[in-house]
């Protein structure tokens, strides 16, 4: 469930010789190699019980940035999305919260991190038992590196913000496959309560010309 990857970087010293190609070099190998791993890195989504939540971890040292976002991948009312609740805390006993969402449709994060350790994503459902449970999307990555500068720095931004694109078009293909599961179910239940109607007329039909036809014979035979 846990959405993290190790950035391939590159890194070149600028010493002597040709610096200019060197750095060049290093930062086109660095986006081509950011640019396959974009490829491939999305965000997913987890089906929250009612009373329960899911929670997701992330080893961050200090220093480093967490980053991601979320999106209720169902309709809601006012009342249900109000139930559902996002946070991110801290590692240790007495953990920090760095992070908290309730009552909205999606979201996005940026936060830095003060102490080394495990991270947790926690998504959840407030609902009453009985209720349905509630898709969400969501995406937990670590940012770019705090040492990373110029070039490198830039693209990895423009990259995360790529990543976020993409997974809201990840949220959206799983929303419409979520609607087009309910829609094909309505159909093939109003499709199934048709039958069934049809089958109970017919029934009744033949019962009623049988009744008759019965009624006008015992008439015949007075």
């Amino acid at each position: 469930h846990l959405v993290s990857a190790s950035r391939a970087q590159c890194s070149a010293r600028v010493s002597g010789g040709a610096p200019r190609t060197k750095m060049r070099t290093s930062a086109t190998l660095y986006a081509a190699l950011a640019l396959v791993w974009v490829g491939w890195v999305r965000g997913t989504s987890v089906s929250v019980m009612p009373q329960q939540r899911e929670c997701f971890i992330l080893a961050l040292e200090q220093g480093n940035a967490c980053y991601g976002n979320f999106e209720v991948l169902e309709s809601l009312s006012a009342l249900e999305l109000k139930n559902i609740h996002v946070s991110i805390v801290g590692p240790g006993s007495t953990p920090r919260e760095l992070y908290k969402n309730s009552g909205q449709e999606d979201g996005s994060f940026v936060e830095k991190v003060d102490e080394t350790g495990e991270h947790t994503m926690c998504i959840g459902n407030k609902n009453p038992r009985g209720s349905s449970p509630v898709e969400v999307g969501f995406a937990f990555r670590k940012a770019s590196s705090p040492g990373e500068t110029g070039l490198a720095q830039t693209i990895t931004k423009v990259l995360e913000g790529l990543q976020s694109l993409k997974d809201h078009q990840s949220y959206m293909r799983e929303r419409e496959q979520l609607h087009r599961k309910m829609s094909e179910s309505t159909n093939s239940q109003v499709i199934q309560w048709s039958i069934k109607e049809a089958i109970v007329l017919a029934v009744m039909t033949v019962w009623q010309i049988m009744y008759i036809r019965k009624f006008f014979e015992v008439k015949r035979v007075i």
